[in-house]
């Protein structure tokens, strides 16, 4: 069965990776009607949160947490697509603790992480660290409260344009939270929920509409009764 998949637009081409439980991943280049297989960077086969993420100096990166045969420690890992088209070698973003899910903006890297697994239910222990590309810490932020039901949180979101991320949870609501550790607001009943490049938040709904959000300007479009398994994917 499929764990995971991550797609993005790059280059005038769609890049679809995925992960297979238990085995290694696979990708496929789409340009237009034509699909030919993709290079893959040397990930390990037991992984989670794979991610494709565009840098700011305008590079593909791929990053994930790396699941050892222990529960602990689950860092997170990266590559860079190189100008040859072919995957760079795989570097640590981080070496210690456990990585319960990981984003990027392209420009720093989010990740929910506790210094240890055994303490996900203790949420004085959970932070999001913000670092670098390359690992360094920049800040670390308290969760709120909304955070502390064992760890029950399935997604993160980060944005550019914008100094707030998205935490989604399994009861099907969603924080939007900012640099301080702040809820901003919570989504609710809702099928997709992230970022566009722009830095706006685009939601789609259980009935069926996808709500553009900018500030307090809100843009709905209505979608057909049978498209409850579309997913929305950024483009642009």
């Amino acid at each position: 069965s499929i764990t995971c998949t991550t797609e993005i637009e790059y280059n005038g081409l769609i890049y679809l990776y995925y992960h297979m439980l238990c085995s290694s991943v696979k990708g496929v280049i789409i340009n237009g009607t034509s699909v030919y297989p993709a290079p893959v960077p040397q990930v390990p086969k037991c992984l989670s949160n794979l991610r494709l993420v565009r840098l700011y100096n305008g590079s593909l990166m791929m990053v994930w947490t790396n699941l050892p045969e222990v529960l602990c420690p689950t860092t997170v890992q990266a590559s860079i697509l190189q100008p040859n088209g072919k995957w760079g070698p795989v570097f640590d973003i981080t070496k210690c603790g456990h990585a319960w899910q990981v984003a990027s903006n392209g420009k720093y890297v989010y990740i929910i992480w506790s210094p240890n697994c055994c303490e996900a239910c203790d949420i004085k222990n959970v932070k999001l660290l913000i670092t670098t590309l390359d690992g360094k810490v920049v800040t670390q932020i308290k969760l709120p409260p909304s955070c502390s039901l064992n760890l029950s949180i399935t997604e993160i979101h980060a944005t550019c344009n914008k100094c707030c991320f998205i935490v989604c949870f399994p009861n099907g609501t969603a924080d939007l939270i900012n640099s301080s550790g702040n809820v901003i607001k919570t989504f609710r009943c809702y099928w997709y929920i992230g970022f566009l490049n722009c830095g706006s938040i685009y939601v789609y709904y259980f009935h069926h509409n996808l709500t553009i959000i900018n500030g307090t300007r809100e843009i709905v479009i209505k979608t057909y009764n049978n498209s409850i398994f579309f997913m929305p994917i950024v483009i642009n």
